[in-house]
């Protein structure tokens, strides 16, 4: 009976966690901003992944990103071209 309990536990915990989590990019663009942290990123970034849904802007380039008062990433480093 422990052992039921405490696997219902673990599955709450996960499911709060992921709810709370964020997600994968929102948008099919190159960049994806942050409306909370007003930085912009790749959208493979792992910052992306972390980042709450709510808060996801799309952004077409760099340019665009500037523009409206992003300011880039500092692990993804989106304001230096990719080889």
């Amino acid at each position: 009976m422990k052992k039921f309990f405490a696997a219902i536990v673990v599955v709450l915990i996960l499911t709060m966690a992921v709810a709370f989590a964020g997600g994968p990019p929102q948008y099919d663009t190159p960049y994806i901003g942050n409306t909370l942290r007003h930085t912009f990123h790749y959208r493979d970034c792992a910052s992306v992944w972390e980042m709450w849904i709510e808060h996801q802007y799309p952004l077409n380039s760099v340019e665009e990103a500037y523009k409206k008062g992003f300011h880039p990433c500092k692990n993804c480093r989106p304001d230096i071209p990719r080889p």
